[in-house]
């Protein structure tokens, strides 16, 4: 409830106008009742249909826009003029959506706009878009709607097939946002997504082999300031990540052999 709240007041001081529609899908810990009081209009999905795909189909049929923005619950604005920020890139007509990114798809810090393609999206699986917080053409999304089938990893889906028809999608690293609190669900949590976002991921790009000697050449190499290399060598919810990684590449090798 109390990140919800935070982020309906970092939606209320962004620098253009907008409306807010809220997706919930049987919330029981009194979102309901922040977001009536708070957004434009309110959607309810029945409890236990719940798909990421469902949902963000259901929001756009519902807005107005013709640049959709995606913000997930756990998420913080730090930049007022974030949505903003987003707009402006839509000056480019190849550019389907938007998303932040601090490093490039090789891990070099990203200083400026960068440009997806495909090919990229495919070499690079884990690196790109995410519903996190993204926005995207109204355009862009008739053409190729959300999966509502997929569990997790929808977004990097849904990207794949936008890329492949000849669209790009920008990242800028003034578009991150704050996310800290998604870490406070537990160690074991993160692991069992990341599990699952891997698996899914296999379904429909065909991944690298990750074993233990990936795993541990990762963990002890990770793309980050020196100065931060041994906290992010100790760092546990860092390592569940990669455990999940390769727990979720085996379970996809696994499944591929008894078809």
């Amino acid at each position: 409830m109390a990140t919800i709240e935070a982020l309906l007041g970092d939606l209320a001081r962004q620098t253009v106008p907008h409306e807010v529609v809220a997706v919930d899908s049987g919330s029981t810990d009194g979102t309901l009742a922040i977001v009536d009081r708070s957004c434009d209009r309110v959607l309810r999905l029945p409890p236990g249909t719940y798909r990421p795909g469902r949902a963000l189909n259901a929001g756009v049929e519902e807005a107005m826009g013709e640049v959709i923005f995606a913000v997930s619950s756990h998420c913080r604005l730090v930049q007022h003029d974030w949505m903003e920020q987003a707009l402006a890139l839509y000056a480019d007509e190849r550019i389907a959506a938007t998303n932040g990114a601090e490093r490039d798809p090789f891990g070099e810090p990203l200083a400026g706009t960068h440009l997806q393609t495909a090919a990229e999206a495919r070499a690079n699986p884990y690196w790109g878009f995410s519903n996190h917080a993204s926005s995207w053409r109204r355009a862009a999304w008739r053409e190729h709607r959300f999966s509502e089938t997929l569990p997790t990893a929808e977004d990097k889906e849904w990207a794949l097939r936008v890329l492949d028809a000849s669209w790009t999608i920008a990242y800028r690293p003034e578009l991150v946002v704050e996310m800290s609190h998604r870490w406070r669900q537990g160690t074991l949590r993160f692991l069992r997504r990341e599990r699952l976002e891997a698996f899914v991921l296999g379904s429909y790009l065909a991944l690298p082999d990750y074993g233990l000697r990936d795993l541990a050449r990762e963990w002890w190499a990770p793309p980050f300031p020196r100065h931060r290399l041994a906290r992010e060598r100790l760092n546990p919810r860092r390592l569940a990540g990669l455990a999940g990684k390769y727990l979720g590449h085996r379970d996809h090798r696994r499944a591929a052999q008894l078809r």
